[in-house]
């Protein structure tokens, strides 16, 4: 994360703040999240100082944990047809 604040660091500190009190930091990782390829709609949403709060939130936490390396971008199965039986 190019921002001055640790991913870790930064989740605490909205816990405890608030996403408003951080739009300045989380800004910067919907910015790092677009150049490292992520979900450009997290990212998006992330950035949106209007978008409700538990939104912010949730796509904070999806791209931490994708920038940090403990979730893989997509989910395995995700976007693809449900399997067929052979008839």
């Amino acid at each position: 994360m190019s921002a001055s604040i640790l991913l870790p660091d930064l989740a605490a500190a909205v816990e405890r703040d608030g996403v408003a009190a951080h739009h300045r930091h989380l800004r910067q990782v919907a910015l790092d999240a677009r150049r490292a390829g992520l979900s450009p709609v997290l990212a998006d949403v992330l950035a949106d100082a209007d978008a409700p709060e538990v939104a912010r939130l949730r796509a904070f936490g999806r791209l931490a944990a994708q920038l940090a390396g403990s979730v893989p971008p997509r989910l395995p199965g995700h976007g693809a047809e449900p399997a067929r039986s052979a008839a």
